[in-house]
């Protein structure tokens, strides 16, 4: 993350503006763990509710916030997911395979953690020695 967006001086034009993060800001997580089981919660339960009203599975695009003074945790709209759902059902059907490139390397666990999702992530990789940090 390059920019956050903070209130703007009372008076202002409008009530937010983008301002450039700290070095600090920039390499640290945006999320606790706690918050990705909470969001990750809510979302189960945003999709129970609507999938029970339209009698199928519906799933949902949520958009949520984080206030930046008492880090509570805002759902700020939910709607019908309309990408993934309006491919076919053999588009969504993919199964991707991934593959170490030395399988017989002993490896050294690292991490270990719960799912919230089904899919490997990208991004940028931030090596974390110390799990302080």
């Amino acid at each position: 993350k390059t920019q956050k967006m903070v209130y703007a001086p009372r008076g202002s034009e409008h009530p937010t503006r983008n301002i450039k993060t700290t070095k600090k800001e920039w390499q640290s997580f945006s999320l606790s763990d706690e918050d990705v089981l909470i969001l990750a919660k809510y979302a189960i339960e945003i999709e129970k509710h609507y999938s029970k009203e339209a009698k199928q599975y519906r799933p949902m695009d949520i958009e949520w916030a984080k206030d930046g003074d008492s880090g509570e945790i805002f759902i700020v709209q939910a709607r019908p997911e309309t990408v993934q759902s309006q491919k076919s059902k053999e588009e969504n059907q993919v199964f991707e395979k991934f593959k170490f490139k030395n399988p017989n390397e002993k490896k050294e666990i690292i991490l270990q953690g719960r799912a919230i999702g089904s899919k490997i992530g990208s991004g940028k990789v931030r090596i974390i020695n110390d799990l302080e940090h």
